[in-house]
């Protein structure tokens, strides 16, 4: 009988295998042709619209028209001159084919190829690529980023005010924002602690002006070099052809939080951070749900992901990233500190673009804050423990 249940439970789990291989090469199938060969034939869709929110974006046949909105002509023609600016070196096969554009004020418009691609978090969100391949993908953005925007020729000495003007400034300008837009996020932000999914957390509002006060935080924050870089570099923003290496970047960010166009490598390592450990896309494709209870000691949240499938899927894919960040970086050894500090400054300063939807705008707050404290229980364990002390 024992030999019997063994047996059974042998076939149950080749059978399940077999289901799950044949799920998956219907996935890649289905997928290659509804990207690559279907989608061809539709000539006046935008299959892979970037998430920038000033542009107005039209197509004909094979090119796409962004055309700025008075408020977004300043950063669409920073667009523009961040992609002249590569247009005659090597990195320019993996950015967009430009054929027109004006700067001209009231007519700012940018006339590119249409690239008839799916972005990477649609491939890895519906399986589309065996994992091998999206290994082989992944290694090739790393070689764009090592051999294109991190190198000598891009790199600059960072300012003695850098880490003020792009995490601090950045969030305070931000958090004025919100309380514009949304004055119902005030009692948010005014309570010192939030109780998250069970759990104390000290709000942003206590920890950030703490830590700008903080000289040997803000020295440790600071980066050595800044380089030219893309800035906003989450999977929506990478478009994948048939080979690993049909790889192109879109919705450039246009000027980083200090101004210029140099970022420091953990702002784009951060952007891949968010998107594949703390789940941006599915946040942004609103597979999350928040409630927020009013107490008059504490705000208390409950947020969670709907999706644990998917969440499987990006935990798999940030694995392999991670790997890749400490063998193409491993000569930075604070790069992971400022990235997860990066990666919370990331969500928190991004709520007054996900207002539209409350609950995108609770959950990214929420997110940035479990993130923030984990940073400095992680690095700085004194500090975190003495604001506890002090408001718990």
């Amino acid at each position: 009988m024992a030999i019997g249940q063994i047996k059974e439970k042998e076939d149950t789990s080749i059978w399940i295998k077999a289901k799950k291989f044949g799920k998956s090469y219907t996935n890649i199938i289905g997928g290659f042709f509804g990207s690559y060969v279907y989608d061809r034939l539709i000539d006046d869709r935008i299959h892979n619209k970037p998430g920038s929110s000033f542009p107005e974006l039209r197509r004909v046949g094979k090119r796409i028209i962004k055309k700025a909105k008075p408020d977004g002509e300043k950063k669409l023609i920073d667009e523009i001159d961040w992609y002249n600016l590569f247009k005659n070196t090597k990195l320019s096969k993996n950015l967009p084919k430009v054929y027109d554009f004006s700067t001209h004020p009231s007519n700012v418009f940018l006339e590119m190829k249409y690239y008839n691609y799916p972005s990477l978090r649609k491939i890895i969100m519906n399986d589309m690529n065996a994992q091998f391949f999206l290994k082989k993908r992944w290694a090739y953005l790393f070689k764009i980023l090592k051999n294109s925007f991190y190198t000598p020729n891009n790199e600059i000495s960072t300012s003695s005010n850098y880490v003020k003007k792009a995490h601090f400034n950045k969030w305070e300008d931000r958090i004025n924002h919100i309380t514009e837009i949304s004055p119902w996020f005030k009692s948010i932000l005014k309570s010192p602690l939030l109780f998250i999914n069970g759990k104390y957390y000290i709000n942003s509002t206590v920890i950030m002006p703490h830590l700008k006060n903080d000289a040997h935080i803000v020295n440790n924050l600071t980066p050595k070099k800044l380089y030219i870089s893309h800035g906003d570099l989450h999977t929506h923003n990478i478009l994948c052809g048939v080979f690993p290496k049909d790889i192109i970047m879109i919705d450039w960010r246009g000027k980083s939080p200090n101004g210029d166009i140099y970022f420091d490598i953990a702002y784009d390592i951060a952007k891949l951070y968010h998107d594949l450990r703390s789940y941006y896309s599915l946040i942004e494709e609103n597979y999350c749900n928040a409630f927020v209870y009013f107490d008059k000691n504490c705000i208390l949240v409950d947020y969670n992901i709907l999706r644990k499938d998917l969440m499987e899927k990006f935990n798999l894919q940030f694995k392999f990233v991670n790997h890749l960040i400490l063998e193409n970086f491993a000569e930075d050894s604070s790069l992971e500190y400022r990235s997860l500090f990066t990666e919370a400054i990331h969500f928190l300063t991004m709520v007054p673009f996900h207002l539209n939807s409350k609950v995108e705008g609770i959950c990214c707050y929420m997110v940035g804050v479990i993130r923030l404290n984990e940073w400095l229980e992680k690095y700085h364990y004194d500090v975190y423990q003495y604001l506890n002390i002090k408001y718990l």
